[in-house]
C-alpha cells in the first residue's frame, strides 16, 4: 500500500531503523515460520527505497547486502514458483533487474565472507537457484529480450558456481542453447560472422 499510494515519497522515517525491523522479519521467517506475505511487501518497499525515495539507504556492508538479498530472493522465488504453477507470469521489469543485481552482488561477495556469517543466507540463495532451474526447464528463455536472457543466465551460472550446485542435463542444454544463440546478437558477443 505504501508503494501503490506513493507514500514512500511523502513519509519521512529513519531507514536504518526500518532495516533493523526488516532484519527481525527475515530472522522470524528463518526461525519461526515461513510467511512470505511480509517479505513480499518488504521487497516492494525496499525496492522503492533504493530507487526513488527521499529516505535514502546505502548498502555499505555485506550485512545490508545479505539481508536485502534474502528479502529479494524470497520474493523472486515465490514469484517463480507461482509462474511454474501457472498462476502468474514472469516479467523482467526494472525493479526485478535491480533485485537480481543486488542478489548477484551478494554472490560476488559470498566467497570472501567467513562461513559462520553467511550460512543463513545459503538457504535463500539455493532456493532461488532451484526456483530459476524449475522456471528455465518449464518455460523458454526466448520469451525474454536478449538483455533479460543474458541477465537471467548470468545470475543462474553465478549462483551455480558460487553455491557449488550441480546443474542438471536440461539446464546444461538451456545454457548451451543460449550461448550458441549469442553470436546472433553482435552487441552481446565478441564473435562476428
Amino acid at each position: 500500500m505504501l508503494i501503490r499510494l506513493k507514500l514512500l515519497e511523502d513519509i519521512e522515517f529513519i531507514v536504518t531503523k526500518f532495516f533493523e525491523l526488516s532484519k527481525v522479519l527475515v530472522k522470524r521467517h528463518i526461525y519461526m515460520f515461513k510467511d512470505t506475505t511480509f517479505i513480499v511487501q518488504l521487497s516492494k518497499i525496499w525496492t522503492g527505497l533504493l530507487h526513488k525515495s527521499r529516505n535514502k539507504f546505502q548498502i555499505t556492508n555485506y550485512v545490508h547486502l545479505f539481508y536485502l538479498s534474502a528479502i529479494f530472493s524470497i520474493d523472486i522465488s515465490r514469484k517463480l514458483m507461482a509462474v511454474c504453477n501457472g498462476s502468474d507470469k514472469f516479467v523482467v521489469t526494472q525493479n526485478m533487474k535491480d533485485r537480481l543485481y543486488i542478489i548477484y552482488l551478494s554472490l560476488i561477495v559470498f566467497p570472501v565472507i567467513r562461513n559462520k556469517e553467511k550460512i543463513w543466507i545459503c538457504d535463500f540463495l539455493t532456493e532461488l537457484n532451484v526456483s530459476f532451474g524449475k522456471y528455465l526447464q518449464k518455460y523458454s528463455l526466448k520469451d525474454h529480450t536478449i538483455e533479460n536472457q543474458f541477465l537471467i543466465i548470468r545470475y543462474y551460472i553465478k549462483s551455480l558456481v558460487t553455491l557449488d550446485i550441480r546443474n542438471s542435463w536440461g539446464e546444461d542444454e538451456i545454457i548451451t542453447d543460449f550461448i550458441e544463440r549469442l553470436p546472433l546478437y553482435p552487441a552481446h558477443s565478441n564473435l562476428y560472422y
